[in-house]
């Protein structure tokens, strides 16, 4: 899973800790460059800023974008869990499809 800069690093912790695979996007690249690294490495794109992943969905082919943008305000441990649960139950169904992780808490 590709991590955008918005994501906090304890939420990386936990998600790691969770068995989740984590690579942390460079500071300062565009959605654009965040997506086309994610494609290349079929990975998943979390992010807390929906900037322009909607738009890029509609562009792109990709593994798939989790948006949550107020992840910031959760629980960091809820929120990987969550991520987690998500990704285990829903895995190749989220390809090319940008799912809002905030209809998710509370559901696992």
């Amino acid at each position: 899973m590709v991590l955008d800069e918005s994501i906090d690093v304890v939420i990386e912790e936990k998600l790691e800790g969770r068995g989740v695979d984590t690579v942390r996007a460079e500071n300062g690249i565009s959605d654009q460059e965040v997506m086309q690294y994610a494609i290349g490495q079929d990975a998943l794109v979390l992010t807390r800023d929906q900037g322009d992943y909607v738009q890029l969905d509609a562009q792109l082919e990709h593994p798939g974008i989790l948006i949550d943008k107020q992840m910031h305000l959760r629980d960091k441990a809820l929120v990987a869990e969550t991520v987690s649960s998500i990704l285990e139950k829903h895995g190749e169904a989220l390809e090319n499809n940008v799912v809002f992780v905030s209809n998710f808490y509370g559901r696992f």
